[in-house]
């Protein structure tokens, strides 16, 4: 009889290891398919870090565009009225000696100092105020004509901004006017000072 169930018992033995290979093969698939996942998701993350960040980027660039966009209008004029950039100072004495010439009954003195970099504004991105400062001395024979030099001053290169201002009658007639005023530039800072 024991020989009768040693077919057996090896037929048993035989599906029992095949169980157990089974199982082993499938553990082997499921530990591999897990670690797959896990790749799979770790790069899936970083993927979607990659696109978030590319996102943003594309948004920024948006809105850069936007600003840019919505400031290229005033910082054309800035451009064309030569307040941003290296000041012109020979253009300027150039102009003011004209005026002198045109107008020799104005009796007009000047001075033009050198730029220096103007402390009461803060700098704006890289860009930084300068001053040049520059006295006046004219005599002026009423109001109107007062009016025409000081429109004359603002069609200037740069922007002027009066800085004191004294007025007194003339003798015989007519005003004298000696004014300081601040020729107002936007360079780019010097590189020791960013």
């Amino acid at each position: 009889m024991k020989r009768a169930l040693w077919p057996l018992e090896k037929s048993l033995r035989l599906a029992v290891c095949c169980l157990f290979a089974a199982l082993l093969v499938a553990g082997v698939l499921l530990w591999g398919a897990q670690r797959y996942w896990c790749w799979s998701q770790y790069q899936q993350d970083r993927l979607q870090q990659t696109l978030d960040q590319r996102r943003q980027q594309v948004q920024q660039r948006q809105q850069a565009r936007q600003t840019i966009a919505q400031y290229q209008a005033p910082f054309n004029r800035l451009l064309a009225q030569q307040i941003i950039g290296t000041e012109q100072q020979a253009e300027h004495l150039q102009a003011l000696a004209r005026h002198r010439q045109q107008h020799p009954q104005q009796q007009l003195q000047y001075q033009l100092h050198a730029p220096q970099p103007w402390l009461a504004a803060a700098p704006i991105a890289n860009l930084q105020t300068f001053a040049s400062p520059l006295n006046i001395e004219l005599r002026l024979r009423d109001e109107d004509a007062l009016s025409s030099f000081s429109l004359w001053l603002e069609q200037q290169p740069g922007l002027i901004a009066p800085a004191r201002c004294e007025m007194r009658l003339a003798q015989p007639s007519g005003i004298v006017l000696n004014c300081d005023y601040l020729w107002l530039t936007l360079q780019p800072r010097p590189a020791e000072s960013r």
